[in-house]
């Protein structure tokens, strides 16, 4: 038996002589310290906070041993063979005393013991990843003003994308958010959502983009490029635009509004940028200019976010700031791009233009969109429903935790940092960075859709 296995069982025997796992309070002492401390490296320890987990929850429970997992166990974990088994290992192990149980017995646990180690190396790498995503779930979730880890449905986020769906399904999503279809307290749903409409978006945007391009290699139509700068730019980042609009769950911003602020608010946002760097002290190139870059777009971009925010009337959503922040961010990231884009047709010919629209496209939802959707996150989250906006909640600490992170995601992604390029083209460093940034944007997501149901169970 390795060491890993050896402590797992140790630990675990240890949590059932000292907790009563009958009672729900023991229970879930255990989880919260398995999840704070994750402490377990092996399947067996999997095992067994997956059974704790189902016990907390109600689940009808397998209760045979998680060890030989053939016989019944009397403590709800071990059967009296294994545990005695264990106990004695480790009592021989510390040289307190000898191994007392049968050949039989010591056979039958050793063989246990070794049929479970053949995918102990898979299951802790996947345990371990597990944990380290629980830890950072739960860090966020926290600073959002949230309870324990979250777990990120993402399968969900596809799972309607390749279902068949009629036209008035996506017209009843088109027409929501008016005077006339913003749905009660009561019909809002807080389910996790199965949005499926910005990828049909992404097809016709992203067609478009294909035709012109054609037509450009076909015809050397010059009338045909600010199309294909327009198209290459949005194809991606306004996909991901109307994935924001559809997990808006109280479906209280229309689609005109949306654009709008996609568009006017795009356009300031990198307005009120430029003029900050007017402001701004000359840094240079380097580790220092890209701190500065990251600290001003991203301020530039939220002054633009808590305008639109302060027109909200009513009731206010984590979910509607999530909306506004990431089209504000989409706007910001498709002018930007088309003016890149312009740049390198200039510089470099078509070749260059198509290939810096492609890397930008596929870079962009981990970028602006991501980053300006925190930051709207982050301001509803210390604004009070139904109070009038303030910018004094900037000053608040939950608020400058949470925007921190897209300044420093985008201070980072900035950076003069080695990298390595997939297919010579995309950089992977700016992957990992925009994989990231969708983590805490799912955490705030499911945050949103928690602030929903408090809010639908309120009588």
């Amino acid at each position: 038996m390795d060491a890993a296995t050896q402590n797992d069982l140790d630990l675990i025997s240890k949590l059932t002589d000292r907790y009563d796992h009958n009672n729900s309070d023991n229970l879930k002492k255990i989880s919260t310290y398995c999840q704070n401390k994750n402490p377990f490296r092996t399947s067996f320890g999997q095992r067994y906070l997956d059974r704790i987990n189902s016990l907390i929850s109600g689940n009808e429970v397998d209760k045979t041993c998680i060890l030989c997992q053939k016989k019944p166990s009397t403590d709800g974990v071990f059967c009296p063979m294994c545990k005695k088994a264990i106990a004695q290992f480790s009592s021989a192990k510390s040289g307190t005393g000898a191994l007392e149980s049968s050949k039989n017995s010591s056979a039958a646990t050793s063989q246990n013991v070794t049929s479970g180690e053949k995918n102990v190396s898979a299951q802790s790498i996947k345990r371990g990843v597990q944990g380290a995503m629980n830890t950072v779930t739960s860090k966020i979730n926290t600073m959002a003003g949230g309870d324990g880890a979250v777990e990120l449905r993402i399968r969900d986020l596809f799972s309607d994308v390749f279902k068949r769906h009629s036209v008035g399904e996506s017209d009843k999503i088109f027409i929501c958010g008016t005077s006339l279809t913003t749905p009660d307290r009561t019909n809002i749903s807080a389910e996790w959502p199965h949005p499926w409409l910005y990828s049909r978006i992404f097809i016709l945007f992203f067609v478009a983009f294909l035709l012109l391009s054609l037509g450009y290699v076909v015809f050397q139509n010059l009338n045909l490029l600010p199309g294909i700068i327009f198209t290459g730019s949005c194809f991606l980042p306004f996909a991901v635009l109307m994935f924001f609009f559809e997990v808006n769950a109280p479906r209280n911003i229309s689609i005109f509004r949306t654009v709008q602020v996609f568009l006017i608010g795009g356009v300031f946002s990198l307005l009120v940028t430029l003029l900050l760097f007017l402001i701004t002290p000359e840094t240079g190139a380097g580790f220092l200019e890209a701190i500065f870059v990251g600290i001003v777009e991203e301020i530039g971009k939220l002054i633009v976010v808590g305008v639109y925010i302060k027109k909200i009337k009513g009731r206010r959503f984590i979910l509607n700031g999530m909306l506004y922040g990431a089209a504000v961010g989409t706007g910001f990231a498709v002018f930007e791009s088309a003016g890149y884009a312009m740049r390198y047709l200039s510089y470099g010919g078509f070749g260059e233009m198509m290939n810096v629209i492609i890397v930008r496209a596929i870079l962009s939802p981990g970028g602006h969109i991501a980053w300006a959707a925190i930051s709207g996150a982050a301001l509803m989250i210390v604004l009070k429903q139904e109070d009038e906006f303030s910018w004094s909640v900037v000053k608040d600490p939950k608020f400058l935790r949470l925007f921190m992170i897209p300044v420093i995601l985008h201070a980072v992604w900035d950076m003069p940092l080695p990298d390595i390029y997939l297919f010579n083209l995309i950089p992977v460093f700016e992957i990992i960075l925009g994989i990231i940034a969708w983590v805490v944007v799912l955490v705030l997501l499911h945050r949103g859709l928690e602030e929903v149901n408090s809010i639908i169970r309120k009588p």
